[in-house]
């Protein structure tokens, strides 16, 4: 399942945006989400990257980073998730996102 609430389906809203084929719909008020999707967009182009921060689950913190794989010519997605009391948001943001797009950057050819 794809929502707009796992950092997945961040990725996916912010890489459909516009175009919303194939992207399930998501199960909160419309106008909350079309604002986490805009917000989705911004993060992905300015950052790279989207993050949850407890947004899925209470418990758990989450960054994904899609990358174009250069075989196949499609959208696939790396994410790391992790506790949220002992991961916390700057964890992710200092620690794991940058790795994370590195990694994304080298498998995408980059």
């Amino acid at each position: 399942m794809i929502s707009g609430q796992t950092v997945v389906g961040k990725i996916v809203a912010a890489l459909h945006a516009g175009d919303p084929r194939g992207v399930e719909p998501v199960r909160m008020p419309l106008a909350e989400a079309l604002a986490a999707v805009d917000t989705s967009v911004t993060t992905l182009r300015e950052q790279g990257c989207c993050y949850s921060f407890r947004d899925w689950h209470d418990d758990v913190n989450a960054v994904a980073v899609p990358f174009r794989d250069p075989r196949q010519d499609r959208w696939l997605v790396l994410s790391c998730s992790g506790p949220a009391l002992s991961m916390g948001p700057q964890t992710f943001i200092d620690d794991v996102a940058p790795r994370l797009r590195a990694l994304a950057a080298r498998l995408g050819g980059r």
